[in-house]
């Protein structure tokens, strides 16, 4: 039982981290993306 509510507390953390990375990697996109339109203007 500690086992699995040990492994499903790990991957809710790691599910944590994913999402943190993702949002973090959608906004470099964009801010880059936005940069160049602005610098093409």
């Amino acid at each position: 039982m500690e086992a699995t509510l040990n492994d499903f507390s790990i991957g809710l953390f790691l599910m944590q981290i994913l999402g943190f990375l993702l949002s973090f990697a959608i906004l470099f996109i964009v801010y880059k993306v936005l940069r160049k339109f602005l610098s093409n203007k």
